[in-house]
């Protein structure tokens, strides 16, 4: 009976020391997790709220901590994305706020939608030769032209220019954004060039628009002359054949 209660003892000390040790454990995870979120409240004030599931699993308390060093580095990392953005957003906004750098946008967009700068003003600042892909939209009577690849300034400053293949296509998208246009299969691209100072010679070829829309590179006969007129009127220039 003595030994028999013995190793009742025994096994109950046994059991009472797992179950404290468990006790003692869950505790220690508890704290662990305590100090990882006060941790994280350091690390990311911003979005406290947020902690990353990686951190805590709330299943069974099993619990993944981020050493400090980890959250030294997670740290380190935010604050650099932090700058890498601020300095790119103080870098746009200096391109932005450039006087020249915005008219020199403007200067290579010839429209009669809200125009920035006068379709006029902008050619005279073209040299001769200077090339600019054109789409017409006949429902509204709404055009746009871009400086295309090879155009340039009598001042010689560097412009943005679409692609001499496919830059109706660059130009289609442009009007899109600019107008709101939802139907494009109605467009008709065509081709400017700066004869002289006052002369401006329209061409009518484009794979990329008049092909997709008409099934053939040269645009409709029937829109030509209100195209030119419309780039007539805008302009104030000449417009041949």
């Amino acid at each position: 009976m003595k030994i028999v209660l013995n190793n009742w003892i025994c096994k109950s000390s046994n059991f009472v020391s797992i179950v404290s040790m468990q006790v003692l454990i869950k505790f220690f995870l508890c704290l662990i997790m305590t100090i990882s979120i006060v941790m994280m409240q350091l690390c990311f004030p911003a979005n406290a709220e947020n902690i990353p599931e990686s951190c805590i699993s709330s299943s069974n308390l099993k619990v993944t901590v981020l050493s400090i060093s980890q959250l030294g580095l997670v740290h380190h990392a935010r604050m650099h994305r932090i700058e890498h953005s601020k300095h790119k957003q103080e870098k746009t906004q200096s391109r932005d706020q450039d006087p020249s750098s915005r008219r020199r946008n403007e200067v290579t967009t010839l429209t009669n939608v809200s125009p920035d700068i006068s379709a006029s003003n902008a050619l005279s600042e073209y040299n001769v030769d200077s090339a600019f892909s054109g789409i017409y939209h006949p429902p509204t009577k709404q055009w746009m032209a871009l400086a295309s690849e090879g155009a340039s300034l009598k001042t010689a400053q560097p412009i943005s220019t679409v692609a001499q293949f496919g830059g109706h296509a660059q130009v289609e998208r442009a009007l899109v954004t600019k107008t709101g246009l939802v139907n494009v299969r109605e467009n008709v691209a065509f081709v400017l060039i700066l004869e002289n100072a006052n002369t401006l010679r329209i061409k009518w070829n484009s794979i990329s628009v008049n092909q997709r829309n008409f099934g053939d590179r040269a645009a409709p006969r029937h829109y030509r002359a209100i195209i030119m007129e419309a780039i007539r009127n805008e302009t104030g220039y000449r417009v041949i054949e």
